[in-house]
């Protein structure tokens, strides 16, 4: 496993914040990655995606049992020991606070495919739940990444923009729209009242919105561009980011391979 100074969990805390994203390279050794692709099943469906999810919480690991999913346990005790080993409980403390818990972990395969693994969105702005609700990815890639080939895209600071409207929309300054898709969030923050709501907020982070907001129209009228690429050179490297953030998932020209960690304040 990788290790982890304090200055460089410092800088981890301060881009997720910042800009939405952070790359952990060789967060995993080669074998740990191989032993991980192993707890896939040999026969994997060709043409959609296969998502495990393993369990988190005592009830759930009682589930397992209950079932005779004893798999799906001991895979759970493993992942939860290898997320303790990795620090994620101490970046996550630093990046928010320490009642960011783990809510979910799963391990997930896409097939190679000519379209999208995912197109571009913003998760959680379409609950309503306002501001800090945010799910925080632990993307830790199993097989690289380049463009065209599986990685992931990212408009910076969208993370900060969508905060923010998260929190107009639940103190009722901005009305509760959904909000999910590029096109529907360009059209949204491009509509002259709420741009000026948004940029009338102040944000703790001192970011430029009305940057952002331009950012994302750029995008919108190109969602093709791979100019916002992360690209993943080595299996075992992993990209932590705030996925309240404009974001997608390029196509892949191999089989993809991930395990996630998902984690979430649960005091608010």
């Amino acid at each position: 496993m990788a290790f982890l100074s304090t200055h460089t969990i410092n800088k981890i805390a301060e881009d997720v914040n910042n800009l939405g994203f952070y790359k952990i390279e060789n967060f995993l050794k080669k074998d740990t990655v191989d032993k991980v692709i192993g707890m896939f099943p040999k026969e994997k469906p060709k043409d959609k995606e296969l998502k495990i999810k393993i369990p988190v919480h005592f009830y759930s690991f009682i589930i397992k049992l209950f079932k005779l999913q004893f798999r799906l346990f001991f895979t759970g005790i493993y992942l939860l020991n290898l997320k303790r080993k990795l620090n994620c409980d101490k970046i996550m403390e630093k990046v928010q606070s320490k009642n960011c818990k783990l809510v979910s972990m799963d391990i997930v395969y896409n097939p190679k495919s000519d379209e999208p693994i995912k197109k571009w969105h913003a998760d959680q702005l379409h609950n309503f739940n306002g501001k800090d609700k945010s799910i925080y990815k632990f993307f830790i890639y199993l097989t690289p990444t380049s463009t065209n080939n599986g990685c992931l895209a990212y408009i910076k600071k969208s993370n900060i923009l969508s905060n923010t409207i998260a929190d107009l929309m639940f103190r009722g300054a901005l009305p509760k729209e959904v909000v999910y898709t590029l096109k529907q969030y360009s059209n949204f923050v491009s509509r002259k009242e709420v741009r000026d709501k948004i940029l009338q907020n102040k944000n703790a982070n001192d970011i430029d919105l009305n940057e952002v907001i331009n950012s994302v129209n750029k995008i919108n009228n190109n969602p093709s561009t791979n100019e916002l690429d992360i690209q993943i050179k080595n299996s075992g490297d992993c990209l932590l980011f705030d996925e309240t953030g404009m974001h997608r998932g390029a196509q892949s020209k191999q089989d993809r391979y991930v395990l996630r960690f998902l984690y979430q304040n649960i005091n608010n």
